[in-house]
């Protein structure tokens, strides 16, 4: 057990930025890439008899809470909302006319807040999907809700059309932190909508919840933790705030307030792991948990945990296509990204029904390196023999630079690096990306021996 000051210490040294790898490459690696190439990708899918995966995009707000840094649109404008709908329908008919009819073994709704779309507009995208698609037995059917703009009538509408998980973006309970952010939802509000989709059986219920946000304190990611689990949520997701308001200009706002620092973050999400752990909640990979029962925490245990871009799951690998703006497909060893921007998405599907603009096709260099990180984000440990099995390379040999690098790691305790594995110790897990950092070619290099950084 380590004590503040030693902790502070190994924060500044090592707690830098890093992406989250969701994908390797990371999307800032990737470049221009056009309709032909996804295409072509889709093609080779119509031959093969593997289930696909869906994300779709539904940007859409009432009004932006403004610590959000994903692609989302506030607008009351429902004429908006309704010729987009139609446009995402025609990109979802168009590749369904090319892949031909799959079984799907998953489904993500993501936003901005998919339930900005009326119960009417959700049940005409089922039954689309539904008219070109057939779901697995054992399919992941998820709609990402705010308790604030969702009603009783979306649960029973995305209950009908196949949905059976939620993820409940709760992001802090604390009525003066949903100021600040501007995210007001009472209690009882989020209270009543859990209750009733337990009532409507759903499967799966995931809150996330946030730290790092202004006047954030580590007691507030205590209330939160302990309302996650008097709820009983089947799964938490505790994100860190991300402060780039160059990027999202309605973050300037919390400059008046102070930010906590990158120590003080630290100490907020060990608040609610503790709390979690505690409470039969068992950690998957950096920053989610599930009960112990739930079938994430068993195929941690089996070792048979999944990860792609819509988050952890127990399911095999598949293609994934992404419908929607700036929604990103992984097919077969290539990234697709549409328009990030709602006109040139608009412009795209209304002339030639595909969106594409970036991509990225990884080379064999690249499909190495995304295993060593897959299997660090999602087990905290690679097999040096199971790498030389699945990529027949010598690890040793290959990695041997950064190897070289880990070494600082593990004299802290963070990794047991020895000849045939790496392992993540469980003080290392709240540096786990900072760890896959050393094995990503494409990211800019972090000095670790300088000891730089605000904590």
């Amino acid at each position: 057990m380590l004590n503040q000051k030693d902790e502070i210490a190994l924060v500044k040294r090592f707690l830098h930025p890093a992406p989250r790898y969701t994908s390797y490459p990371s999307v800032g690696a990737w470049g221009i890439m056009g309709a032909s190439h996804y295409e072509a990708a889709l093609n080779r899918l119509e031959s093969e008899a593997q289930a696909l995966s869906l994300y779709i995009h539904l940007p859409f707000c009432e009004r932006m809470c403004t610590f959000c840094a994903c692609t989302a649109i506030a607008n009351k404008n429902d004429t908006i909302v309704e010729h987009y709908l139609t446009l995402l329908l025609r990109e979802l008919e168009h590749v369904a006319q090319i892949t031909g009819r799959k079984r799907l073994l998953q489904i993500h709704l993501g936003g901005g807040t998919p339930t900005r779309l009326s119960p009417e507009q959700l049940e005409r995208l089922g039954r689309t999907i539904w008219k070109y698609f057939d779901p697995d037995p054992s399919i992941e059917a998820c709609a990402e809700i705010d308790p604030s703009a969702t009603t009783n009538e979306h649960l029973e509408a995305l209950k009908d059309i196949g949905f059976n998980r939620l993820s409940m973006g709760v992001q802090d309970f604390s009525p003066e932190i949903q100021e600040i952010i501007g995210r007001h939802q009472c209690l009882n509000k989020t209270e009543d909508l859990f209750s009733r989709a337990r009532h409507l059986d759903f499967k799966s219920i995931n809150i996330d919840i946030m730290y790092g946000l202004p006047a954030q304190t580590p007691e507030h990611l205590v209330h939160n933790a302990n309302k996650v689990k008097a709820l009983g949520a089947d799964r938490v997701a505790i994100f860190p705030y991300a402060h780039v308001p160059k990027l999202k200009p309605q973050q300037k706002s919390f400059e008046q307030y102070a930010l906590p620092s990158t120590y003080q973050r630290y100490e907020q999400f060990q608040s609610a792991r503790n709390i979690l752990q505690e409470s039969s909640y068992c950690q998957i990979g950096m920053d989610h948990f599930a009960l112990e029962t739930d079938e994430l925490s068993q195929a941690l245990t089996q070792g048979i945990l999944n990860r792609n871009f819509q988050g952890y799951t127990v399911l095999e690998p598949t293609a994934l296509i992404g419908l929607g703006l700036s929604a990103i497909s992984d097919i077969h060893g290539q990234y697709f990204q549409n328009a990030k921007r709602l006109g040139d998405y608009n412009k795209q599907i209304e002339e030639k029904n595909n969106a594409t603009q970036r991509g990225y096709s990884l080379t064999p260099d690249d499909l190495i390196r995304r295993e060593v990180i897959q299997r660090l984000m999602c087990h905290l440990d690679v097999s040096f023999e199971q790498l030389e099995q699945h990529q027949r390379v010598d690890a040793l040999q290959y990695f041997q630079q950064e190897l070289e690098e880990l070494k600082v790691f593990a004299q802290h305790n963070l990794i047991v690096l020895s000849e045939h594995s790496i392992k993540v110790s469980e003080l290392g897990r709240s540096f786990l990306m900072n760890i896959a950092k050393i094995f990503d070619a494409h990211a800019f290099p972090t000095s670790l021996m300088a000891g730089n950084g605000h904590a």
